[in-house]
């Protein structure tokens, strides 16, 4: 794995109650990090706005700019915070932030325009908003973030998809085929990302579906990332042997049933097509079933049908 993912459980943060808003930034900004990931809405950008001093306003962003000392104020003053979509303002550590208990390095903060209403709640706005802070994240000298989910969204019944999205777009923008494969050369070589580590956090209430979706996530990760080496190596180390060895390896990790059928299995099994493909190799053919045994007896099997060439 190129990026680390686990979680991290702040039992009582809640940044959509009045009563807990200061204690929850507290104890999120007081974890150490080189990031702090937050998501806010159009209605709260627009809250900090207004001709109240800022000391008289209230909510998640003037509470944030009460504890780091004026710098979301700042922020915003400096044209660097926006109540667009996908918009990305970092804050960076400043000596005011030590006086008030703050550990975080820096604070990223991401505009989730109306996403937070039921209307706009969708996978598709969501990626943007990944994306964009991911992409922030990546190729700096962050290397660690802590993102804290319930921030970007509000629907227990969506936490599970979206975490699991946003560790599929890291992974994916983590991958570097030269760094998992060292062996091959290249005239370039690639260049491991900086950003090693994700930190997606929670609080009680979500806390179950936040672990296993975690779980879950990583273990997506991984498989996209062995079916992404497996495309990338040249044929003649990437062989029917090599994907059988590989497929016996994956069986010990996952609990899979897997068989690897050798040439003289598959001509006592009459495989004509099969055999006549493979005869245009040197490399002898292997047939290989992998099987997961997860569902009730009397349930239809699913089977994915694929090749190697």
């Amino acid at each position: 794995m190129t990026i680390q993912f686990s979680t991290k459980i702040f039992p009582q943060a809640d940044l959509q109650s009045a009563k807990a808003l200061n204690s929850s930034l507290k104890s999120l900004l007081a974890h150490s990090s080189d990031c702090l990931v937050l998501g806010y809405s159009k209605a709260e950008f627009d809250s900090l706005g207004g001709t109240k001093p800022a000391k008289n306003k209230s909510g998640f962003l003037a509470e944030l700019d009460h504890l780091l000392g004026g710098s979301v104020a700042n922020a915003n003053s400096l044209g660097d915070l926006d109540g667009k979509q996908s918009s990305v303002c970092i804050l960076r550590a400043e000596k005011s932030w030590t006086a008030n208990g703050v550990k975080a390095k820096r604070v990223l903060l991401l505009g989730l325009g109306d996403i937070h209403l039921k209307s706009e709640q969708n996978l598709t706005s969501f990626s943007k908003v990944v994306r964009a802070g991911l992409k922030a994240l990546g190729g700096s000298s962050i290397e660690n973030a802590l993102w804290f989910v319930p921030s970007f969204s509000q629907q227990p019944e969506l936490i599970a998809q979206e975490v699991r999205l946003t560790i599929q777009y890291a992974g994916d923008q983590a991958y570097r085929f030269g760094v998992r494969q060292p062996a091959m050369k290249f005239k370039v070589k690639d260049k491991a990302d900086t950003f090693k580590h994700l930190v997606l956090a929670g609080n009680d209430a979500c806390a179950k579906e936040l672990k296993l979706a975690v779980e879950q996530g990583s273990a997506m990760v991984e498989g996209m990332n062995l079916a992404k080496d497996l495309g990338n190596l040249p044929p003649n180390v990437c062989t029917p042997t090599y994907l059988g060895k590989t497929a016996q390896g994956i069986a010990k990790k996952a609990g899979l049933k897997v068989e690897v059928l050798g040439l003289k299995q598959i001509q006592a099994l009459g495989m004509g097509s099969f055999l006549s493909v493979a005869q245009g190799s040197e490399t002898p053919p292997q047939f290989i079933v992998m099987r997961h045994q997860g569902g009730k007896a009397n349930e239809a099997p699913i089977v994915l049908v694929g090749k190697g060439i």
